[in-house]
């Protein structure tokens, strides 16, 4: 039954459950229902965007890709990882579920997208990938449509620098020297590929200035054209070298006011950083007072101690387990690479052997269990030792986790410290307002543009306008006159008509003259319509235009504004972040060296405990030899307990004699005084 391979469905796809796919599904069941299904909008338009352009053509939005099967998902991320390849597209229901899912996990190493860390979520994340869940594939069709280019150089650049592994048995001189052959082939193209990338670069930059060129060409025959406008307008001014030496003396004020503005700007933002600064370091200086106030060096004691109980347990304990399971593992490996390749027999003979080995294992069980129905009562004891020794391998792992994230952590603030450094201060500041001075720049010579443009035409139709009218007087006196009109010629700039002396007399001719002169008359004014509709079409777009432009330039504003706020808000999270470090140090420098005064201390203690034991000792030898001589002394006068005692007490009595006496003589010079 082992042989058979099991099929089963799983959201409408047919899933094997045969041995590969069966490691890749080892799960929770309930993964779908304890992730969050809901991806942000961008997240999801950026995929609908990605599978609606070139080559896939789906025509589908924020609604319809919801309704994707998981079958029709993994489908696609099968097209979309072959379409980076440069690959031809594979009917995923046409091969089984392993080759599938070995085929996309490759694809993705080669990618090198980043799967979950931890063990449980990375194989969470495989089975998500091998039964098509949203929540698994859509973050990485949004990771290769947002960078699909980068992707598609490194699928190219995989197939031609993946070095293939051959194990050691089956090496030989021709398969060494060909694998030398191969390196230095791919090491050739390493440099030709870096060699065309310069290329494209250099082509590029020469585009570029090719079309600066020619924009620099198109703006300077445009300027040539606004200083012939301005010449002849100016041609019949009087005083006009002096006007011209006041405008330079004006625009040279200008710039100079400008330039002044910016810089009190710019003084003006170095105080408000400053004045920031000052805040955030009075802050961090408050902080570190109270720290200091509220230091307790038992607690920082107590800490380090069990920090160092935590690292002997693992330096002691746990790491030369692991070490020795690696080491186990890594000989094993070893074995198996240098064994040679085995046939049937030597698989048949392997698995007498194990079936050996398995008996003998159920004869041991077996022992050991008689061998334990007299010690039953101390079996709690091994397994309350046993959940206790598990409790404090996770609660290691544990920490272990912490101080990888702690470190994580820090390398981010470092990177992020390293990228403000870069970008804050003046010269971020001075690029912005430069962009900002070029864009105005180009502003002001738009808009002077677009009034020259307005006069010139306001210009030309009242040209047109009035010669319109010279043109109906001169028709009038044509006509009063008895004369018509018999032809125009056409000058290299204007049309001119000649009239003629009258030719004929005859009423009905000169009619027909008339009528013809009002029809050309008519299409003049059907032709100055046009113009002045086509004017006031062209005005308003100008005026389109310029809301536009107004709108834009509101929004830019906002965006900017946005951004330093943002920019100021993150540089004070980071200063905070730095401070708060800066904090830790000092505190865990002012522990080590409470650490090393409780030292000095416990050691003076234990020199000064030292020395009060032997003068104990000395006090206690002392009285037990006066006790000794006392002893040998009462030998000497062999007195009977009976004796000693009342000689002790006549000595009581003379003592009291001598006490009353001395009273008496007291008593009787006070009175004598």
């Amino acid at each position: 039954m082992s042989a058979v391979r099991q099929k089963r469905y799983v959201s409408g796809r047919r899933i094997d459950t045969s041995a590969p796919a069966r490691l890749l599904c080892i799960l929770s069941v309930n993964f779908g229902a304890s992730t969050d299904l809901n991806l942000m909008a961008t997240e999801l338009q950026t995929i609908v965007d990605g599978l609606n352009d070139e080559p896939f053509k789906m025509n589908l939005n924020l609604i319809s890709i919801e309704t994707i099967s998981n079958e029709q998902l993994l489908q696609i991320l099968s097209d979309t990882l072959l379409w980076i390849e440069e690959l031809d597209t594979i009917d995923i229901r046409e091969e089984d579920a392993d080759v599938t899912a070995l085929r996309i996990f490759n694809s993705l190493r080669v990618l090198k997208y980043r799967p979950p860390v931890e063990i449980e979520k990375l194989q969470q994340w495989r089975c998500g990938i091998v039964e098509g869940e949203k929540v698994v594939i859509h973050p990485i069709l949004e990771w290769i449509f947002k960078n699909v280019e980068a992707l598609k150089e490194r699928a190219y650049l995989a197939r031609y620098l993946t070095k293939i592994d051959v194990p050691g048995a089956f090496q030989d001189s021709e398969l060494i020297e060909l694998s030398n052959q191969i390196s230095t082939l791919m090491e050739e193209f390493k440099d030709v590929h870096s060699q065309v990338i310069e290329a494209r670069k250099d082509s590029l930059i020469m585009e570029n200035i090719r079309a600066d060129l020619n924009s620099m060409k198109i703006e300077k025959e445009q300027l040539s054209k606004r200083t012939d406008r301005i010449e002849r307008k100016l041609h019949g001014i009087a005083n006009i070298e002096r006007l011209l030496k006041l405008a330079e003396k004006c625009r040279v004020e200008n710039e100079r006011l400008e330039k002044i503005g910016h810089l009190r700007m710019e003084q003006r933002n170095l105080i408000l950083f400053s004045e920031q600064k000052l805040q955030r370091l009075n802050a961090a200086l408050e902080e570190v007072k109270a720290a200091g106030e509220n230091v307790d060096p038992t607690k920082r004691m107590k800490a380090l101690q069990e920090e160092m109980e935590t690292n002997r347990y693992m330096v002691n304990e746990k790491l030369p387990k692991e070490i020795e399971i690696k080491e186990a593992i890594v000989f094993d490996l070893k074995k198996m690479v240098d064994v040679a390749a085995m046939d049937r027999n030597d698989i048949a003979n392997l698995q007498q052997k194990l079936d050996k080995m398995n008996a003998e294992v159920v004869e041991l069980i077996n022992e050991r269990n008689r061998k334990d129905q007299n010690t039953d009562k101390l079996s709690i004891y091994r397994h309350q030792a046993s959940s206790v020794y598990k409790k404090k391998a996770k609660l290691v792992e544990k920490l272990q986790e912490a101080r990888l994230e702690l470190q994580n952590i820090t390398n981010k603030v470092e990177t992020k410290r390293n990228n403000l450094r870069e970008k804050s201060g003046t010269d971020f500041f001075n690029n912005y307002i430069n962009k900002l001075r070029t864009k105005t720049l180009n502003y002001k010579r738009k808009n002077a543009e677009i009034s020259d443009l307005k006069s010139e035409h306001a210009i030309l139709s009242r040209t047109v306008d009035i010669l319109a009218n010279q043109w109906n007087e001169l028709t009038q006196k044509i006509e009063e006159s008895g004369g018509r009109t018999i032809g125009r010629h056409n000058t290299k700039d204007t049309e001119k008509f000649e009239s003629v002396k009258l030719e004929t007399d005859d009423v009905r001719k000169l009619r027909d003259v008339i009528i013809e002169l009002n029809q050309q008359m008519d299409l003049k004014r059907i032709t100055i319509d046009d113009l002045k509709q086509s004017n006031a079409e062209l005005n308003k777009r100008l005026t389109d235009a310029t809301e536009g432009w107004n709108v834009m330039k509101r929004n830019y504003e906002l965006s900017e504004a946005n951004f330093e706020s943002a920019f100021v808000e993150v540089e004070e999270n980071v200063k905070n972040m730095e401070d708060e470090m800066i904090t830790k140090k000092r505190k865990i420098l002012r522990a080590n060296i409470e650490l090393k005064i409780m030292k000095t201390i416990s050691e003076k203690l234990k020199h000064e405990g030292l020395r009060l034991i032997n003068q104990i000792e000395k006090e206690t030898n002392r009285i037990s030899k006066e006790v000794e001589a006392l002893q040998q002394f009462d030998q000497k006068n062999e007195l009977s307990l009976e004796e000693e005692a009342a000689q002790l007490a006549m000595w009581r009595s003379l003592m009291k004699i001598f006490q009353l006496k001395l009273q008496i003589a007291e008593n009787g010079r006070k009175s004598g005084m």
